[in-house]
């Protein structure tokens, strides 16, 4: 009885939540074509600055993984642990490293916009139109 009750009492106040945070938002024209064209472009640029920075940190562990299965191989002298598994993760974790600059080169080519460049401070500088 008490449960049922506590389960109505949360969800009238999770309604009340929601019709609030609705409420509260302001009152928007229909966006055009091109507007939402951009918010679209927009929204995807931070996408992949998260895919990118995700994509370099994985491709670095990989790179770090490798050189400790090669290690690993050195010491067994190949006997247990392969020399190619070392390798292969090497060369995922290059191919990961890399993956950023593919991106970026494709997120200019689809939006138009000029290649994204490397900052002196680190990182890359998406420049739009």
């Amino acid at each position: 009885m008490i449960r049922k009750m506590l389960s109505h009492v949360s969800n009238l106040s999770l309604t009340a939540f929601t019709m609030l945070a609705v409420s509260s938002m302001p009152a928007a024209a229909a966006p055009t074509a091109g507007e939402a064209a951009t918010n679209l472009i927009g929204n995807f640029t931070g996408i992949a600055k998260l895919l990118i920075s995700g994509a370099f940190l994985a491709g670095a562990f990989f790179v770090v993984a490798g050189i400790f299965k090669i290690k690993a191989a050195a010491d067994t002298q190949g006997q247990q642990v392969k020399y190619s598994e070392g390798l292969w993760r090497i060369l995922i974790g290059a191919a990961l490293c890399l993956s950023p600059w593919v991106i970026s080169v494709a997120m200019a080519s689809i939006t138009g916009d000029s290649a994204p460049t490397l900052a002196p401070s680190g990182g890359l500088t998406f420049s739009s139109k």
